[in-house]
């Protein structure tokens, strides 16, 4: 049996991606500085920007809306960037709040989706 290419299909989703995709990025809101609860100074933290190609948003199908998980307002884009995002940045004002990648045993991520909310 054949196995499976995952370099492959890792060139084959960021060839869609950037066919129909555009530049984008994916922000973390910083932190400004204060005191925590022992009275201590805490610095303030800068924005985290991740840059790279994204597609356009896409809508779930209806039978993958289940209310709970995933709601019927939700969307979703595929994300192609060397770093990967974290639930609770940001994407063209909707918060990510679920990121499912599919990565090979040998450590190739051949792609990397972000479930949005408003």
């Amino acid at each position: 049996m054949a196995k499976f290419d995952y370099a492959k299909a890792l060139i084959t989703a960021q060839r869609l991606i950037d066919k129909f995709g555009d530049a984008g990025t994916v922000t973390k809101q910083g932190q400004q500085g204060g005191f925590d609860e022992f009275g201590n100074s805490t610095p303030d933290t800068a924005d985290v920007v991740i840059s790279g190609n994204i597609t356009p948003l896409l809508s779930f199908m209806s039978n993958e809306i289940d209310g709970e998980f995933i709601l019927f307002t939700d969307a979703y884009v595929f994300f192609d960037s060397e770093q990967l995002p974290e639930i609770g940045m940001t994407i063209q004002g909707l918060r990510v709040v679920n990121v499912d990648k599919l990565t090979s045993v040998g450590g190739v991520r051949v792609y990397c989706k972000l479930q949005l909310r408003k």
